[in-house]
This record gives structure tokens, sequence and C-alpha cells, in this order.
């Protein structure tokens, strides 16, 4: 057999990517503008399309001052993951990057970027004014590049990290501007090799395209409606909807919102998930002063979001002399919010274990966890996987028990049949049966055909506030939401870093997994069980069903509240746990070494 012939010593080892790589015999990894060999050694990328006006070399590229520099460095480090969420490839953290290492604009508007990102959290020096010199600086250094040679590909990255300066100023009209000006460029010069481009635009496009549907959306485009009906016995009223998304489109204040939010210290960590690879999870986490604080997993549901912990957040973390404190960890689940997207086959199972490792990760070997809706759920998994040796403790505000059975529970069904239902449990019961006839139409839809309904709601902000808006009311015990509030929780599905629609796929999935979810949920766990009740929440059977789930060592009956508990009730979610793992009660110091009280 004949033997190919060894190539001659010196030749290059790869046949593709820049000249520059190929005489240094290294791997290209073929990135424009340019590619990540040529940047960290702050060489001249020959590969680019984009041809830098200066050479690669930051110190070269501009007179950068110290504040520019500690700024620029925040700006790789911090910002081109914060704004990567607007889009779905790669193109802050390479094309972005490179660009801001070799082009004086870009680098001033990366700098003026990261000024306004820190302009929230800093003093002592006008971080507002300094971007917006910078921003002008680096206007002018485009116009200065533009002047000697017509560079379309520099123009179109300027005009990508223009709108991100617009953006978080809120200035949404020169947002539209930029995008139609960028899109129009980018079509008259269809015969290049700008499709990267495109796709970083294509995400937020479409976003602010589906905003501008607000804007012309006038009485004729609103569903007919009959006058005679009871109001929301059809579901959400025209007359609220309408209220909301012209209130949405002129005089809502998301950066508002969004400040408010960001007061609540937040976290993106990677999580390994077996047989699912690599998740992003997004969460709050507030650890408490006092050092013997108990760490507590807050899971939320649908259409819940991480929001729903900002209101027992400031209270639980408080504590050691009368009550217990608690150190406080809430994601945003899989799928919802700002985590990643789940993956078909991504189950209970698969939720519980993200968040317990996200628990070890932490350094919270051992803890507690409360939930509600698909957080109960979960936690009911959580119990069961990693319960008494890491979980000590679980505590839920939507209990769904399996009826007692002479077979499955002789004493229990005993103990039933001699034993009449309170009135509240009647009343549980009507609501129970209220719900499963005529409240439950989204969960037949969501757990056979979730894709079909996904489109109306992606492509429709008012379709998405309709379709949450409506639970957000018919869920709830009277509670008064205010329209800014509805607004915050609908804005954070419509911004999701997984899409409107993805934390849909979790009721596909209950509903598909071998045996099922929801009656594994109904099965003893031996790990200490809390359940607080609430009149107004969607499932609510006998207590003594309650017994069929585990040890029970806490239980309160409240007067009133509804299925976001922690929202409308959170005084009372607040002191049911406060009791629950207070002194005295059977959960107290059920975490080694952790009371919640002060030594």
């Amino acid at each position: 057999m004949k033997r190919s012939r060894p190539g001659a010593k010196g030749a290059p080892k790869v046949k593709t990517g820049c000249h520059t790589c190929k005489i240094r015999r290294k791997k290209c990894d073929e990135v424009k503008p340019a590619c990540f060999q040529c940047v960290n050694t702050q060489r001249t990328c020959d590969f680019s399309i984009l041809q830098p006006s200066m050479v690669l070399h930051q110190k070269k590229c501009m007179d950068i001052d110290n504040l520019g520099a500690l700024y620029f460095d925040y700006f790789k480090n911090v910002c081109i993951q914060e704004f990567s969420l607007y889009f779905e490839d790669a193109s802050w953290e390479k094309i972005i990057l490179q660009a801001a290492l070799a082009e004086p604009c870009i680098q001033h508007a990366a700098i003026a970027i990261s000024a306004l990102s820190r302009s929230q959290y800093e003093s002592g020096h006008d971080a507002l004014e300094y971007s917006t010199r910078r921003y002008i600086l680096a206007i002018q250094a485009l116009r200065t590049c533009l002047e000697s040679v017509q560079n379309y590909e520099l123009a179109l990255l300027g005009s990508l990290v223009f709108i991100a300066i617009e953006m978080l100023q809120g200035h949404d009209n020169r947002v539209i501007m930029l995008l139609q000006s960028s899109a129009a460029l980018l079509r008259s010069r269809s015969g290049e090799q700008l499709d990267y481009l495109w796709t970083a635009l294509a995400r937020i496009d479409t976003q602010v395209s589906a905003f501008l549907q607000l804007e012309d959306a006038g009485t004729d485009d609103f569903p007919y409606e009959d006058s005679e009906a009871q109001p929301w016995s059809r579901g959400a009223p025209s007359s609220d909807i309408k209220r909301l998304s012209r209130y949405w489109e002129t005089g809502f204040d998301w950066r508002q919102a969004e400040a408010k939010l960001n007061s609540f210290p937040q976290y993106i960590t990677p999580t390994q998930v077996h047989g699912f690879g690599t998740y992003e999870i997004h969460y709050i986490h507030q650890p408490s002063s006092n050092t013997n604080a108990i760490p507590l997993l807050f899971l939320h549901g649908w259409p819940g979001s991480f929001i729903e912990v900002t209101k027992i957040l400031p209270r639980l973390v408080h504590g050691g002399r009368d009550f217990p404190a608690f150190h406080v960890v809430a994601p945003s689940l899989i799928g919802f919010g700002f985590s990643s997207a789940s993956k078909p086959g991504f189950n209970v199972d698969q939720h519980a274990e993200a968040y317990h490792n996200l628990m070890q990760y932490l350094g919270y070997t051992q803890y507690v966890v409360q939930g509600g809706d698909f957080g109960s759920l979960i936690a009911r998994f959580i119990a069961f996987n990693y319960g008494l040796k890491r979980c000590k403790a679980h505590h839920i505000n939507s209990a769904a028990p399996a009826e007692p059975t002479a077979t499955s529970h002789p004493e229990l069904h005993a103990r039933l049949k001699d034993t009449p239902l309170t009135p509240e449990e009647l009343a549980g019961l009507g609501r129970t049966m209220a719900f499963s006839k005529e409240g439950n139409g989204y969960l037949r839809q969501l757990s056979t055909k979730p894709q079909t309904i996904a489109f109306s709601l992606t492509d429709s902000p008012i379709g998405l506030l309709a379709w949450i808006y409506e639970k957000l009311h018919d869920w709830t015990d009277n509670y008064a939401w205010t329209d800014d509030e509805i607004l915050t929780w609908v804005s954070i599905y419509y911004f999701s870093n997984a899409g409107a629609t993805a934390a849909n796929s979790f009721y596909f999935e209950i509903e598909h997994r071998v045996p099922g979810a929801f009656e594994a949920s109904q099965n003893y766990v031996d790990v200490p069980l809390g359940i607080s009740r609430f009149p107004k929440d969607l499932i609510l059977l006998p207590k003594l069903w309650n017994l069929t789930m585990g040890p029970i060592v806490f239980e309160r009956e409240h007067d009133s509240g509804g299925h976001f508990a922690a929202w409308e009730r959170p005084d009372a979610i607040v002191e049911d746990l406060r009791c629950m793992f207070g002194k005295g009660s059977k959960a107290y110091q059920c975490v080694d070494g952790k009371s919640g009280y002060e030594v």
C-alpha cells in the first residue's frame, strides 16, 4: 500500500482561513470581521470582509482615558453577555467585540453602552453625560471614516451599536428609524456577504415590528364582543384589553419597571442537566445578612415568573431574633423569563435536577423549597429525588393530592367516611369542579397542540396580553391589579430570552411523561411538608387528602387569596414560612446548622 508523502516541513497546516493564520500555521476560526487568533495576538486579520481603518491594536485605535478603559473592560466582560439576549447568534460576543478593537467609532459606542449600563449603579460622576460624549464621538468617527471609504459593513455595524444605545435610553422612535435605515441599506447590498448582520438585526426587528402593531390597533381591529354577555363569561373583556393596549403603547414605562427589577441581585449561571446538556439559568439570589439563615429555593409557575418573589424576598431575608431569616434563590424556570429555552423531553425531573444543581453551585448543600403552580410540582419532585439528604423540607401553596381509597390508604379512607366536609371544603370542591369544567381550556390546548396557539401569541403582543390577563383576573381573589403590574408581567413573557411562548411546552411535556408527572407528584414523599391553602386557588380538595402526600408539619387555611399567593398575599406566605421553620415547629432546625436565628 502506498502512503502519501508527508507535507514539506514548514508548509502551512491549514488551507482555509485568513492569510495571517496560514503563514503562522494556526487554525483559523474564520470568524468575521477578524478571527480570534489575530485578535488575541493583536495582528491585522486580512481574512475579514470588514477592513479595519487602523491596525488592530487598542492603543493605536484611539486614545482612551482611564475611565474609558474601565468602561471598555466592563463592556467586554458584562455588556456583551447582557446584549446577547437580544440576538440569536454570537454577534455581540464575536463580531462587535472584534470590531470594537478595530474601529474607533465602534469602540466609542461600546464605551457609551457600558457607561449607560453602569449609570444606574454609579455615583460620583455623570455616567450619562460621559456616555453622551462618547456617543457623539462615535458618530463623528463613523462619518469621518465613511467620507474616505464607502464601507457599508462598518456603517451597518455602527447602526447596530447605535440601536443598543438608543434602546438603553428608551428612545423607541430612534430605534425604529435606525432599524428601518439599516434594513434599507442591507437590501441595497444584497449581493454582498452580509447575512450575519441580517441575523443580528432580525430578532429585535421582529419585536419592534410587533409592538408597532399596537400603534395601528384601532377600535375596529378588536374582536366582536356580545354586549349582552356577562363580563368575563367568555374571556377577557374587549374594553379592558383596549385600555391596556393603549396604555402599553403610550404610557407604560418599561424602563421604570426594568429598573425596579434590576434593584434585585440577578445572575445567569450555566448548569448541566443529565442527557440534555448545558442550560443557562437566570435567577435572583439574595443572601441574608444573618449567616445562620435557611437556604430557600423559590419556584414560580405559569403565567408567573421570577417577579413573584420580589414582594416576599425583602421580608424573608430579614430576621434572626423573633423569627427565622432565609437566603433566597428564585430562578426563572427553564423556558421562562431570561433562562434558556427547554428541549423536547425536558420534563419535571430535569427541572428538579437543574434547580438542585443551582443550589449546590451556590454552596447550599442543604436547603428547603417553596413552590406554587408548576413550582409546587417541581418542589415535589425535588423532595422525592433529593429528599432528606439535600432537600430537608418543602412548602407548597398549590396542593393537589390524590383521593384516598380503600386500597391505597384504608385507614385514611375510613376516616373520610366518618368525617363530614367543612363549608370551606365544600366551597373548594365547587371551585375545583368549576375550574375543571370551564377554566382549563388553556390546559387542554397547551398539553396537546401548544405550537398552534404559539403563532398567535408570538405574532401579537395584544394576543399575549389577553391570554395572560384573563388568568391574572380569574385566578386571584379580587386582587386590585394595577395596569403597570399587568403589563410588567406580560412584558417579561414578551421579552423572554426563550421566546414569548416557550413556557407553553411545559404542559405538553407533563402530559406526555410516562408515568404521568402529575400523578407521580401525588405519591407519598417522606420529607417534611407544609401546605398553605387559599380560597380562590384552582384546585381545593379535602384537607384529609393531603395526608397522602407526606408527613405534614405545617398546614394553614387562609380566608382570602388565590393562585398567585406570593403576589396577592405576600404577608401570608412570609408568615407561613416563618411559622413552619420557626422555633417550636416540627421543621425547626431541619437544615443542619442553619436554624434561621442569630447565634
